[in-house]
């Protein structure tokens, strides 16, 4: 009930977030609920992984190591790609 609940607090964060800004007469700038939301969305990823996925509990080191080495091959992807273009 914990996750659920965490996934829901944070998706409704998310949502207030983005209705606040939109609201006239409001003074937060675009890029800290652009990084706000990117906060949530990992911390929820981290979530999910830890209670839907079980990877808290044991016997879960190989997925676990394949999937840091998956984000380590997006990210270097990414970062490819941005020096790519940029550069």
């Amino acid at each position: 009930m914990l996750a659920f609940a965490l996934s829901i607090v944070l998706t409704a964060l998310a949502f207030l977030a983005v209705a606040y800004t939109l609201e006239e007469g409001t003074h937060v700038q675009h890029w800290f609920v652009q990084m706000f939301i990117v906060f949530l969305a990992f911390f929820q990823a981290v979530i999910q992984l830890a209670f839907w996925m079980h990877m808290k509990d044991k016997g879960h080191g190989w997925p676990t190591v394949f999937i840091i080495m998956g984000v380590v091959v997006a990210f270097t992807a990414i970062a490819s790609a941005l020096f790519w273009v940029w550069y």
